[in-house]
């Protein structure tokens, strides 16, 4: 396999090298914000935000990103204790998991059961025939 910055990001056997896999921690914080997204939200923030005032690393990096790296980067913040996941076991859609960022000991944060009521995505259809 020989993508953009293959090389540069990837040790010989494939697998991402520890400065990349820091910067996309970084990016995927910066991509979070004070959001709960699904991890392919994740991505697509990743991949199509315009980003200003960031290292020029991360727009090569954008190149690499795939659903499978964000998930073990999103995976690996979670260990770290950065990063909490909320799941919404009645959904049944790629939306059940939300990844957010931790909120900190004094700062208001929406429990879980507020969360997936404000991500709620229902859409009434209406029907022409009627």
């Amino acid at each position: 396999y020989n993508s953009v910055g293959y090389g540069k990001y990837c040790k010989p056997d494939g697998t991402l090298n520890e400065q990349t896999v820091e910067t996309l921690k970084a990016m995927t914080m910066h991509a979070l914000g004070s959001k709960a997204l699904a991890g392919h939200e994740v991505l697509l923030e990743m991949q199509c935000r315009h980003w200003t005032n960031v290292p020029s690393t991360w727009l090569e990096l954008r190149s690499l990103c795939t659903i499978e790296i964000v998930t073990f980067i999103l995976d690996e913040l979670l260990v770290e204790g950065v990063v909490d996941l909320v799941c919404d076991p009645r959904s049944l859609t790629l939306d059940k998991f939300l990844y957010r960022k931790k909120p900190g000991p004094n700062v208001f944060s929406p429990s879980p059961h507020e969360l997936v009521q404000q991500r709620s995505n229902c859409l009434k259809l209406r029907k022409p025939w009627r």
